[in-house]
């Protein structure tokens, strides 16, 4: 059964003493309502929801854009991932007041959510039909370019790299941003919630991160304009501009 499946996966997850790459993130620190607010997200969309965790925004999102897909690179999410699909594919659910209370909350975590709903709902055989769900690295996203009208990446900067010249953006945070602009459509938009949102020096490390993200743009001769400054303290980028690579002509 699902529940014999998940329950070994349950029992060793303790962040604190996992491989990054063996983490499970039970917990969102934003209410998914408000992230797709912040998206305007829509039937038409391609959503990613990167570095996923737990699949809440995933689950939240599948009923009302095109396509979901997500990305994480711990295989142990998984099994949590998919039975919260497998709900979120019973109707009953779907239009359930439980189901938006699980959107509009902040810091659900699903590892205390899935029981109360294997008491009151069945999982359908199948996650949604317009839902992927991969194993990948955010530095490096099993997708191909321009794959996505918008995109989240929350909870995530401090697990992918070591801290840059003892500031708060760390190094492999250039390559998450990098690899979600690829991705992204012109005209896109990307909400991206950095750990250093409540520090000290928080005004500094956004203006910092935003010239960060400007620069990589500019380098994949791309432009980025901020869309919106969240009261949480996200950013949401517009990808206003991209032009194709510069193709060499063949030697004579």
């Amino acid at each position: 059964t699902i529940k014999q499946e998940i329950a070994p996966v349950l029992e060793k997850a303790f962040i604190s003493s996992s491989p990054i790459n063996e983490q499970i993130r039970f917990q969102r620190t934003i209410p998914a309502a408000e992230v797709f607010k912040a998206l305007e997200l829509n039937k038409q969309d391609t959503y990613l929801d990167l570095a996923g965790g737990s699949g809440l925004y995933t689950a939240g999102a599948s009923e009302g854009v095109r396509k979901a897909i997500y990305v994480d690179r711990s295989s142990q999410n998984l099994p949590m991932v998919n039975e919260l699909l497998r709900f979120v594919n019973n109707p009953a659910l779907k239009n359930s007041a439980e189901f938006k209370r699980l959107k509009t909350r902040q810091l659900v975590n699903i590892n205390t959510e899935l029981p109360k709903l294997r008491k009151s709902y069945t999982p359908a055989d199948t996650i949604p039909s317009n839902v992927s769900v991969l194993l990948g690295d955010a530095t490096a996203i099993p997708l191909q370019d321009n794959s996505v009208t918008k995109l989240s990446v929350t909870d995530l900067f401090r697990w992918v790299g070591l801290q840059k010249k003892a500031k708060d953006i760390p190094e492999a945070a250039e390559l998450v941003m990098k690899e979600a602009l690829r991705v992204t459509k012109p005209q896109g938009l990307m909400y991206v919630k950095h750990d250093f949102i409540n520090s000290p020096k928080q005004q500094e490390r956004i203006v910092e991160f935003t010239k960060l993200v400007e620069k990589i743009a500019y380098d994949q001769r791309a432009t980025v304009e901020i869309r919106s400054i969240e009261p949480n303290g996200a950013i949401v980028f517009k990808v206003a501009h991209k032009s194709e690579p510069i193709k060499l002509a063949p030697p004579v």
